[in-house]
C-alpha cells in the first residue's frame, strides 16, 4: 500500500503559478507607488517574499511585471464589487450619504490609476534600451473586444444601481445621473496629483450634482 509522503511540519504548501503571480503583483503595486522609478527588481522580489530568480520565472522582465501591475490596477472588478455593495444598502441611506460614499470610492480608484500610470511611464522610460511611452494596456481596464462591454459602461451601470432606490428624488433617470456623476468625478482627478490635492471633495461633488450652483429662489 502506497502512502503519501508527509509534508514537513509547519511548511506552507507551494503556490500554484496563478497564486504566485497574484502574490507578486499584490506586492508590486504598492511598492511601485511608494518607490516610483527608483524601485529595483531586488526590492520587488523581497516585497513579494521570493528570490529575484523566481520573479523572472513568472515575468519575462521588469517591463512585463510593470505592465501586469498596471493591468491589475485597471481591472474594475474590485470597484464594481464595492459599488454593488453600496447599491444593496442604498435604500436605507439618504441619497446624499450614499453618493458621498460612492464618490469617495471612485476618487480613490481614479487617483490610484493616474498614479500607477505616472510611475509606470517613469519606470519603463528609464529601462535601458526601452523606448518611453505609456504602458500598452487598455486605458480603462483589461483589453476589451467588441463582444465585451467597456469597463466604463460597467461602472456607469453600477452607479445607476446606486441611484435606483432614490429614483423618485431626481429629475433624470438613474442612468443619466450616473453618467453625470462619473463625468464630474473624472474631472476632479488629474495625473500626478496626490489624493490630498483633489480639487473637489466627495461632499462638494455630490452637492454640485444634486443642488447645482444657482441660489434657490421662489422663481427657480
Amino acid at each position: 500500500m502506497n502512502t503519501p509522503t508527509p509534508t514537513r511540519a509547519g511548511r506552507a504548501a507551494p503556490m500554484s503559478p496563478d497564486e504566485r503571480r497574484a502574490s507578486i503583483l499584490a506586492a508590486t503595486v504598492p511598492l511601485l507607488l511608494e518607490r516610483g522609478r527608483d524601485v529595483t527588481t531586488r526590492e520587488l522580489a523581497a516585497a513579494a517574499g521570493v528570490a529575484e530568480g523566481t520573479l523572472f520565472r513568472v515575468f519575462a522582465d521588469k517591463q512585463e511585471l510593470v505592465r501586469a501591475a498596471v493591468a491589475q490596477v485597471l481591472d474594475p472588478a474590485e470597484l464594481l464589487a464595492e459599488l454593488a455593495e453600496l447599491a444593496a444598502t442604498a435604500g436605507s441611506s439618504t441619497l446624499h450619504a450614499v453618493l458621498v460614499r460612492a464618490v469617495t470610492v471612485l476618487q480613490v480608484r481614479g487617483q490610484r490609476i493616474t498614479s500607477i500610470f505616472v510611475v509606470a511611464h517613469q519606470v519603463l522610460a528609464s529601462e535601458p534600451g526601452r523606448p518611453g511611452g505609456a504602458p500598452a494596456v487598455a486605458p480603462h481596464g483589461h483589453g476589451h473586444g467588441h463582444d465585451r462591454p467597456h469597463p466604463m459602461d460597467l461602472i456607469a451601470d453600477a452607479m445607476a444601481a446606486v441611484f435606483a432606490p432614490h429614483a423618485a428624488e431626481v429629475r433624470r433617470s438613474p442612468q443619466d445621473c450616473a453618467r453625470f456623476l462619473t463625468a464630474i468625478v473624472m474631472a476632479t482627478i488629474r495625473p500626478g496629483v496626490p489624493s490630498s490635492a483633489v480639487p473637489l471633495t466627495p461632499e462638494e461633488v455630490v452637492d454640485l450634482l444634486l443642488d447645482g450652483l444657482r441660489a434657490r429662489t421662489e422663481e427657480n
